[in-house]
C-alpha cells in the first residue's frame, strides 16, 4: 500500500492519488488510470482521521478524477482508492479541508500611524488565525498569528499617514499552514498632523504646522525619559525633545486648548528612534563559520540583521550569494554566522532595528573563512544529535572512494560505520546523527568526535587522508528566572541541562560582559550598573574552551529592575478581612499552573496551596483574615525546574475606629477622643479648615495606638475644623495599612478678652493674635529679646475692628526662645505675655559612598535627607564647630528680665594670652554665639555659661564638655607603617 501527500505533477503511475484542489468542504483528487484488463471502475472513500461521517465516491474505469462534497471545513481526511476486481491495489493520500473563513473585521481604532482591529471568530476546525496587511502593490506581511480561544485582536504600527490598507484574517489548521479563505477589509490610517524630524541619534523635532496658530496646543508622549517635562503646554507648533533613548517606541498626543482651557484630543502618533550603530570589534572564522564580536550600542533595539556577501561572484550561499542572520536581541557580544563556503573572503555587515522600520546604521567588516586543501575536511554544521562534514574534492582521474568513519573521541568507540562513496559522486559532505544508525551508538549533546577521511584510488591506495574533532552542540538550559534581587543586584537560576557540558556562559548587555561558572553550578548573582536600565540577560552552556568552545543555543530574558521581576505579586486591594492579589507572567513555557497560599507571619501554621488554572487570570483574593495582621503570600509556578516562587508581606487594615467627637475645646486646641475597633499600632490624625472650600487636609500627628484621646495644639481662634482620624498598622512605608477615616467636626472658642498668644511660628518669625481688651483701640506690643534695627518699642497698634487684632513678628532668629508681651499703655506693665521658640533651620545632608583613590577613585550617587536641629533651649550651651585649635558655642537666650548678657568660662584655661577667659555676650547681639581659640589639639575642655544681671551674675546654669580634634595621623610607607603602626606628625 502506498501513501502519499504530493499535489500531482505529470503522469501519475496506476491507481496514484494525488490532490488537485480543495476547499472548505471540498477535496478533489485524480490518479492514475488503471492497467489491468479485469479493472472494473473506481471505489474511493474520505475517511476523517479524528472521526467523523465518512464519505464514498464509486466511478468508471474510464474515469481519473473525483470530488468529494459535503465535508467538515478544517479536518484531515485519509482518502482510499481501490481499483474494483483488481487485488491488492488500494492507494492513500491525507488532506485537509479548508477551515472556515473567520467573521467580519472591526476598526477600533486609528491614528496616522497605527491600527487597531478585532474580528469575529470562525465556526468549526482550526488551531490559530494569521493576520497580514499590505498597503498598493506591496507584498503581503504577517502581523502576527493568535491562538485558538486568544483575544481576537491585532495592532499594526510604523504607518503611513493618508493611507489605505488591506488586511486579512485567516484561519489555519494543521503545521502544513493550511489557510481559509480571508475575511478581508480596506482600512485608511488618519491624515498627518503630527509630523518627526530626527535631529541627532537621541534628539526629536515634533512639529504640527498645519494647526491654528491661535490656539495653545498640550503635547504628551509616553514613556517620559527625555529631558523634557511631560506633559508641556505651548502656543508654539513644535518642540524638540532631547535625552530619548535610541531604539525606543515612543507614542505622542497632542492636544488643543481653548480659550476657556477646556482639552481635546487632536491626535496620536507613534515614532521609533532608530536605534544606534553596533560596532564590529573582531571576527574570527573556521572553514564555513565566522564569530562576529559585536558591542551592542547604547539604548535598545529588537534584532540584529547580519548579511554576509562574497566578494567573489558566484560563491557564498543564500540570495544571490549572500547570507542572511536575524539575531533577536540577547545579553551576548557575539554573534554566530552558519553556512559560509571555505576559501571565500566575505563582507559582514550588520545593523540594528527596533520595531518594524527603524534601521541603525550599518558597520561592515571584511573576513575570509578558513583555507581548506583538497582532500581536507571541514565542519558545515554542528547540532546537539548530529554533525555534517564536507571536504574538499581531490582533482584527480584515478579516484576511486572517500572512505569516512566516526569515533568518540573520549571512548574511541565507532559511532558510524564506515560510509564509503564512488569517486564520481558529487555530494562531498556527509551528516552523522542518529537516524539510520547501525552502530548502536547515539550522538550525544556536548560531546568531542573525530571523523576520519581517506581519498583511495582504483589501486586501494590512500591519495590523501585527513582527521577532523568537532563537539556536538550542548542542550541549552530550558529556563531562565530572575528568583530574588536586591538594589542593583539579582540572582539568576536556570535549569541544568541535559548532556556534557564544561560549564555555563552568562552575558548580559548592553555592557556585553562575560562570566563562566562551572557545570555544576545553575545560579549566578549579576550587578547591574543601572537598575533602570533594560538588560538582555543570557545563559548557554559550553563544552571545549578557546577558539574550539561549542557553545549551545542561548536562552535569553529582559529584566529592568527598577520594574520588578517577572512573576512579582501586586496587592490589587486590602480589607480588614481580605487580601487581593495578582502577579505577572514568569516568562518560560514550563509553567503548568499555579499555586498560591497565605500564612500569619506571627501565629505560623502550615497553610493550604491553593491551585489555580494555568488558563485562569493570574489573580486571587483570601478571605476570613483577622484584622491588622500581617500575612505572608506565596504563589508557586508549577512545573517551573527549579521551582519558582514568589512571596510577600501584607498587613490586612486596622478596623476603622467606632466613633470620634470633640470633647472639649478652647481657642487655641481641641480635645478628641475616639473608640477603637480591634487593634492598631498608631492613630493618625489630620485637620483642615471647613469654612474654605480648597483647603486639604494637614498632618497633626500619630498617636501610640493605646490611646484614645489627643489634644490638638496651635490652631486659630473661632474656626471650625474638620477632623480625620485613620487606625494604622504597620511602621514603615512599605509595610504598613490604614483603616477607612473616621471624621467630626469642630470649633475654637474666641480668645479670652485682653490675652496674647501666639499662633504661628517659623524660623524667623512669630504671628500673634489677642483678644479685644474692654474700651482699648490702641495696643503696645514688644518683643524680648528684640530684633537688631528694628525701631521703637513698644510698637503701638490702632485696631480698627476684631479683625485686625494680629501682627507678626519678624527678622528673628531660628531656633530663639521670645516672650510677646500686649499692653494697653506704653509706661505700664503688660496686660498679657506668651513664649515660643522660632522654628530651627533646615538642612540638606548629603553622602556618598567612595572606592578607590584618585584617578581609580569610583563614587555612588549621593544619598540625601532633610533634617531640621534641634531648638535650643533657655540657657543651654551647644557645641556648633570644632577643630584642632578652636571650639565655637552657641547660646539659648534667656527670659530674665533684668538681662544684661552671657558670661562663659573655659577650664582648663588656654595657655596663649589672645584668648580671653572668660568670654562676654552682650544681650544685644543678634548672634550668641562665642569662639575659643589658642586651644590644644586632642585636650578635653570643659565650658561654664552664668548670666550677667543688673545686680550681678547668677550661679552657672549649663556645663559642657568638648575635645578638641586630633591632627590627622600619618603613616611612613619607607618603613612599612612602622611595624602596623602610625604616628601623630
Amino acid at each position: 500500500m502506498a501513501c502519499t501527500q504530493s499535489i500531482k505533477q505529470g503522469p501519475l503511475p496506476p491507481g496514484e492519488l494525488a490532490i488537485e484542489d480543495f476547499g472548505s468542504t471540498t477535496i478533489t483528487v485524480s490518479w492514475g488510470p488503471a492497467l489491468d484488463p479485469a479493472a472494473t471502475g473506481y471505489s474511493l472513500t474520505a475517511v476523517p482521521v479524528s472521526g467523523g461521517q465518512n464519505a464514498f465516491r464509486n466511478v468508471g474505469i474510464t474515469t481519473t478524477q473525483a470530488t468529494f462534497t459535503g465535508l467538515d471545513p478544517g479536518t484531515n481526511y485519509l482518502i482510499s482508492l481501490s481499483i474494483d476486481n483488481v487485488a491488492g491495489s488500494s492507494t492513500q493520500i491525507s488532506q485537509y479541508t479548508r477551515p472556515n473563513r473567520p467573521g467580519s473585521i472591526t476598526i477600533v481604532e486609528t491614528t496616522q500611524t497605527r491600527i487597531l482591529i478585532r474580528w469575529s471568530p470562525a465556526i468549526g476546525n482550526f488551531d490559530e488565525y494569521v493576520v497580514t496587511f499590505a498597503s498598493g502593490d506591496n507584498q503581503e506581511e504577517i502581523i502576527t498569528t493568535v491562538p485558538r480561544g486568544a483575544e481576537l485582536s491585532a495592532e499594526v504600527d510604523e504607518l503611513n499617514p493618508d493611507t489605505i490598507y488591506t488586511f486579512n484574517v485567516y484561519a489555519v489548521v494543521s503545521s502544513d499552514n493550511i489557510r481559509s479563505a480571508p475575511s478581508t477589509r480596506d482600512i485608511r490610517t488618519d491624515d498627518e498632523v503630527l509630523l518627526f524630524e530626527k535631529i541627532s541619534s537621541r534628539e526629536l523635532k515634533v512639529s504640527w504646522p498645519s494647526l491654528s496658530t491661535t490656539l495653545d496646543y498640550e503635547i504628551f508622549y509616553t514613556p517620559p525619559d527625555g529631558d523634557q517635562p511631560n506633559p508641556v503646554t505651548t502656543s508654539a507648533r513644535e518642540i524638540t525633545y532631547g535625552d530619548l533613548t535610541p531604539g525606543k517606541h515612543y507614542e505622542f498626543k497632542l492636544y488643543t486648548i481653548d480659550a476657556s482651557g477646556n482639552r481635546n484630543l487632536w491626535d496620536v502618533a507613534s515614532y521609533v528612534m532608530p536605534p544606534l550603530r553596533p560596532d564590529i570589534t573582531q571576527i574570527t572564522c573556521r572553514a564555513t563559520i565566522c564569530y562576529l564580536w559585536v558591542n551592542s550600542p547604547d539604548g535598545i533595539y529588537d534584532i540584529l540583521v547580519v548579511i554576509a556577501t562574497p566578494l567573489i561572484a558566484g560563491q557564498g550561499t543564500g540570495t544571490q550569494g549572500t547570507t542572511t542572520v536575524i539575531y533577536p536581541r540577547d545579553g551576548c557580544p557575539y554573534i554566530i554566522v552558519t553556512g559560509l563556503t571555505p576559501n571565500t573572503n566575505y563582507l559582514f555587515e550588520v545593523t540594528a532595528q527596533s520595531g518594524r522600520l527603524a534601521l541603525s546604521p550599518t558597520d561592515s567588516q571584511q573576513q575570509s573563512t578558513e583555507i581548506v586543501n583538497p582532500g581536507e575536511l571541514y565542519i558545515e554544521q554542528f547540532e546537539p544529535h548530529s554533525l555534517t562534514v564536507a571536504w574538499i574534492p581531490v582533482d584527480a582521474d584515478n579516484i576511486a572512494s572517500y572512505i569516512l568513519a566516526a569515533y568518540n573521541e573520549a571512548t574511541g568507540i565507532l559511532v558510524r560505520s564506515t560510509q564509503v562513496l564512488p569517486g564520481s559522486t558529487a555530494d562531498f559532505s556527509w551528516m552523522i546523527s542518529n537516524v539510520g544508525s547501525n552502530t548502536g551508538q547515539i550522538i550525544q549533546p556536548g560531546e568531542l568526535y573525530q571523523i576520519t577521511l581517506n581519498t583511495r584510488n582504483a589501486n586501494g591506495n590512500d591519495i590523501t587522508n585527513d582527521v577532523i574533532q568537532q563537539y556536538t552542540k550542548p542542550l541549552a538550559p530550558l529556563e531562565l528566572y530572575f528568583t530574588q534581587s536586591s538594589g542593583n543586584t539579582v540572582m539568576l537560576t536556570w535549569t541544568p541541562t541535559i548532556g556534557n557540558k564544561d560549564g555555563y556562559e552568562i552575558c548580559y548587555g548592553p555592557d556585553g560582559n562575560i562570566f563562566t561558572v562551572q557545570a555544576g553550578t545553575t545560579s549566578y548573582q549579576l550587578t547591574v550598573a543601572d537598575p533602570s536600565t533594560q538588560y538582555a540577560v543570557s545563559v548557554a552552556a559550553y563544552v571545549g574552551d578557546g577558539p574550539e568552545r561549542t557553545r549551545s543555543d542561548r536562552t535569553t530574558r529582559f529584566l529592568t529592575l527598577d520594574d520588578g521581576l517577572p512573576g512579582d505579586i501586586t496587592i490589587v486591594d486590602v480589607t480588614t478581612t481580605s487580601i487581593e492579589i495578582s502577579w505577572t507572567e514568569a516568562l518560560g513555557s514550563t509553567v503548568t499552573g499555579y499555586q498560591v497560599s497565605i500564612e500569619s507571619v506571627i501565629n505560623g501554621g502550615t497553610p493550604t496551596p491553593i491551585p489555580v488554572a494555568i488558563s485562569a487570570a493570574r489573580e486571587y483574593e483570601f478571605f476570613s483574615l483577622q484584622s491588622c495582621t500581617e500575612y505572608l503570600i506565596k504563589v508557586t509556578f508549577l512545573g517551573t525546574n527549579p521551582l519558582l516562587v514568589r512571596s510577600k508581606t501584607q498587613l490586612t487594615r486596622p478596623g476603622q475606629p467606632f466613633s470620634l467627637a470633640a470633647l472639649n475645646a478652647d481657642a487655641l486646641t481641641i480635645l478628641i477622643s475616639w473608640t477603637a475597633n480591634g487593634n492598631a499600632d498608631f492613630y493618625n490624625v489630620e485637620i483642615k479648615d471647613s469654612g474654605t472650600s480648597d483647603s486639604e487636609y494637614q498632618f497633626v500627628d500619630q498617636v501610640d495606638g493605646s490611646l484614645t484621646q489627643y489634644t490638638i495644639q496651635d490652631l486659630a481662634p473661632s474656626t471650625s475644623y474638620r477632623i480625620r482620624l485613620t487606625a494604622q498598622c504597620g511602621t514603615t512605608e512599605s509595610n504598613r495599612a490604614v483603616s477607612t477615616p473616621r471624621e467630626t467636626t469642630a470649633s475654637t472658642t474666641g480668645l479670652p478678652l485682653c490675652t496674647i498668644v501666639i499662633t504661628d511660628k517659623s524660623t524667623s518669625s512669630l504671628e500673634t493674635q489677642w483678644g479685644q481688651c474692654q474700651g482699648i483701640t490702641t495696643y503696645y506690643l514688644d518683643i524680648k529679646p528684640r530684633p537688631p534695627g528694628s525701631g521703637i518699642w513698644p510698637k503701638p497698634l490702632v485696631a480698627a475692628s476684631l479683625d485686625s487684632l494680629i501682627y507678626t513678628f519678624t527678622g528673628l532668629d531660628p531656633g530663639r526662645l521670645y516672650t510677646v508681651l500686649l499692653g494697653t499703655d506704653a509706661n505700664q506693665p503688660p496686660q498679657s505675655t506668651d513664649t515660643a521658640y522660632t522654628t530651627d533651620s533646615e538642612f540638606v545632608i548629603g553622602a556618598r559612598t567612595v572606592v578607590g583613590y584618585g584617578d581609580f577613585a569610583e563614587q555612588s550617587e549621593d544619598e540625601t535627607r532633610v533634617v531640621q536641629t534641634l531648638v535650643l533651649q533657655e540657657n543651654q550651651l551647644a557645641v556648633t564647630g570644632c577643630t584642632t585649635s578652636s571650639i565655637i558655642l552657641a547660646v539659648g537666650a534667656s527670659t530674665l528680665n533684668d538681662l544684661q548678657g552671657y558670661i562663659i568660662d573655659i577650664n582648663p584655661a588656654p595657655s596663649n594670652p589672645l584668648q580671653q577667659n572668660p568670654v562676654y555676650i552682650p544681650d544685644n547681639v543678634n548672634n550668641l554665639q562665642a569662639t575659643f581659640e589658642y586651644l590644644s589639639p586632642g585636650v578635653l575642655y570643659t565650658f561654664s555659661l552664668r548670666v550677667a544681671r543688673t545686680l550681678g551674675s547668677t550661679p552657672v546654669l549649663d556645663n559642657i564638655v568638648q575635645r578638641t580634634s586630633k591632627p590627622l595621623l600619618k603613616c611612613h610607607l619607607a618603613l612599612g607603617f612602622m611595624h602596623g603602626q602610625c604616628f601623630y606628625p
